[in-house]
């Protein structure tokens, strides 16, 4: 029954009669709530939805009247976002308890929580919240209602991660500097124990981790709605002493001599600290793309430029097979991706010996075999990642027994 654009329903309680008002608007309105501290904008779509009561019953008690309160979705659209129920006016009741807020004295109380997914479906309910009203003697309980649709609360897309040092020790006060959907934004992580949140929202991220004294590390990562994604832990290596070089040539090597760098005579117009940090799987300043596993590692850093070119010589963590081929890669900080250089045949037991003209982070890669190889390189390309078929782990099943039925009580406390 319609009267003044407003539902009229009769709830029978004992020889009483309670009569609950709905109001329908035909114009939708703006107004700002605050809800959970911070101000939102709502329409006003009571034109578009039936609000519903059911099982309204005395709460002896708490001396209060219990009714469960669903809307309705009577358009042909989906209704997504946050959805508030506001009591416009009340008679016969001492008032609404407990809302989960007041504006401008009117309670209201939030259904997000009765939806699912912040959606409420074309001819659809929403699930039952129950209305706490508190009892009075007198007159008959009225409410009149509207109902406002805000914009979905935000969802989380968080990452986590602890900053090391290069044997695994939280490493604290490491900056950070995030590249993501809403741009570039410098954190810091714990003063103690290294820890940080990242993330500003669902999207692609790059972060850039350093500090002084340690050679920067970065990581990327997808964050997805509503997931906290762990970021693979950072490990910072401390930066090594610097050794000069004469512009009549020189040598920097590792302390076992695994690594050398020689430069010939005329490298350099003017003496020139010259820094070689050896580098372990772990300490890479990027992750390997997936089919790729490292044999060797290190950093080099100078300042000017490089006279001709340098000979790079290391000798590789393991065996290189004859039918594996090593690549020589360098790390692209300013794409945050492994770059490959060139490629050098399997079957070599000694060093390998690679020429370079600029300071950058290198690493000697084998491909995986099997499933797990990648495509082939090329110069000047990113390193390929192997391409992997996701397994449909929804058929697979799994039973177990237990092999005795029974045993005998331990006597023992």
């Amino acid at each position: 029954m319609q009267i003044n654009g407003a539902k009229k329903r009769w709830f029978a309680w004992g020889a009483a009669l309670w009569w609950l008002c709905f109001p329908g608007l035909s114009v939708a309105g703006q107004r700002i709530f605050t809800v959970d501290g911070i101000p939102l904008s709502f329409e006003d779509i009571s034109a578009s939805v039936d609000v519903y009561y059911r099982s309204m019953r005395l709460n002896r008690a708490l001396n209060e009247w219990n009714v469960e309160t669903l809307v309705s979705n009577k358009t042909t659209q989906a209704i997504t976002g946050r959805l508030l129920f506001l009591v416009e006016s009340s008679a016969g009741i001492s008032g609404v308890l407990q809302p989960d807020g007041i504006d401008n004295g009117q309670p209201f109380i939030d259904l997000s929580s009765r939806l699912n997914d912040n959606l409420l479906a074309p001819s659809s309910l929403s699930r039952s919240v129950t209305l706490r009203l508190g009892y009075t003697t007198g007159g008959v309980p009225r409410l009149v209602s509207r109902i406002f649709l805000g914009a979905s609360p935000a969802a989380s897309s968080l990452g986590l991660t602890r900053s090391l040092d290069d044997v695994g020790h939280p490493l604290a006060s490491v900056q950070v500097s995030e590249s993501g959907p809403g741009g570039t934004v410098v954190r810091q992580t714990d003063p103690s124990l290294g820890i940080v949140t990242l993330g500003q929202g669902t999207g692609d991220y790059v972060w850039q981790f350093s500090a002084p004294g340690y050679l920067p590390v970065w990581r990327r990562q997808s964050l997805r709605r509503n997931t906290v994604t762990l970021i693979p832990n950072p490990r910072l290596v401390p930066r090594r002493n610097p050794v000069t070089v004469m512009p009549v040539g020189g040598v920097v090597s590792n302390a076992l001599d695994t690594i050398r760098l020689t430069f010939g005579a005329g490298s350099f117009s003017q003496p020139t600290p010259v820094t070689l940090t050896p580098l372990t799987a772990q300490t890479l300043p990027g992750l390997l793309p997936l089919g790729w596993s490292p044999l060797q590692a290190c950093a080099i850093e100078w300042d000017g430029t490089l006279a001709g070119s340098a000979q790079l010589r290391w000798f590789p963590w393991g065996r290189i097979e004859f039918a594996e081929t090593a690549v020589f890669a360098q790390w692209s900080a300013t794409e945050a991706r492994w770059e490959v250089v060139q490629s050098a045949p399997g079957n070599i037991e000694g060093p390998l010996t690679f020429a370079l003209s600029s300071p950058r982070t290198f690493a000697l890669v084998i491909a995986d075999s099997g499933a797990y190889a990648p495509s082939g390189v090329v110069p000047g390309q990113p390193l390929p990642a192997a391409i992997l078929s996701v397994t449909d782990i929804s058929k697979l099943s799994a039973r177990g027994a237990v092999a005795t039925a029974s045993s005998v009580a331990s006597r023992t406390p």
